[in-house]
């Protein structure tokens, strides 16, 4: 293992979103912020699972944010890294293909932490914040960066244009987090709902950190965390390969 070059190319990364906080993380962070500052002021007497609606929407919300900056983060890096025709050079750094996943995914885990964190300390200001399992709510943050970081790495290698990297946003990332039980309980869905919410890989994420807030769970929160984990190292896998053959890298 290199590294010294592993660890070049992972601060490179950190420096790139370090430096650019007001690009990188607020944006995130103030529309979260938005979301439950509305809720907080239209439902605040709304009650949901025996507690307050908005104690129930704060860790969705937080878990949407993780999802969005993971997979921006990945995507958008070495999208830029490629289109700058920049990728070829990059590439000939004597590294192994894990090596160039694992320091972008580590880069992604660092800025979802921060992400993550600044929006609990500002959301400790007017909502009461608990915490009953640090391994759910750590497992669960980094599944969701493994899994759509990894997503993104794959989006950036298929995509030839900016806009192409927005579309695969608008049509899949949004309606997956949305529909992901960041809003809703799935003991509210009608059966037919039920059956396609546990498709959706978002509601295991949502609702594994949900538990981890204390909140109460519509799935059993280790095996959601067990899907989760089987699906983001089977995408990781299929990242690596993908690395490994130069795809999109090399022609």
């Amino acid at each position: 293992m290199n590294t010294i070059s592993f660890l070049s190319l992972l601060k490179r990364e950190l420096v790139r979103f370090l430096t650019n906080l007001n690009q990188m993380i607020f944006p995130v962070v103030v529309s979260s912020l938005l979301y439950l500052v509305i809720f907080h002021l239209v439902l605040s007497k709304t009650q949901i699972g025996g507690g307050q609606y908005i104690s129930f929407l704060l860790p969705g919300i937080v878990m949407m944010a993780i999802i969005n900056t993971a997979f921006a983060n990945a995507s958008f890096s070495l999208f830029i890294t490629r289109w700058t025709k920049h990728a070829e050079s990059l590439f000939i750094i004597p590294l192994k293909p894990w090596q160039f996943v694992a320091a972008y995914l580590l880069s992604g885990l660092a800025r979802t932490l921060l992400t993550a964190a600044i929006i609990l300390v500002a959301a400790m200001f007017f909502l009461p914040i608990s915490i009953s399992s640090i391994f759910l709510l750590l497992g669960n943050l980094i599944a969701a960066c493994i899994l759509f970081g990894s997503l993104g790495i794959i989006l950036a290698l298929l995509a030839e244009t900016f806009e192409q990297l927005g579309l695969f946003t608008t049509f899949f990332l949004t309606p997956l987090t949305m529909l992901g039980g960041v809003f809703y309980s799935l003991n509210q869905l009608p059966e037919f709902a039920k059956t396609l919410t546990l498709l959706n890989p978002v509601f295991y994420l949502v609702d594994g950190f949900r538990a981890g807030m204390g909140g109460i769970p519509g799935f059993n929160p280790i095996t959601g965390l067990l899907i989760s984990g089987v699906m983001g190292l089977s995408v990781l896998a299929l990242v690596i390969y993908l690395f490994s053959n130069g795809w999109k890298i090399k022609q």
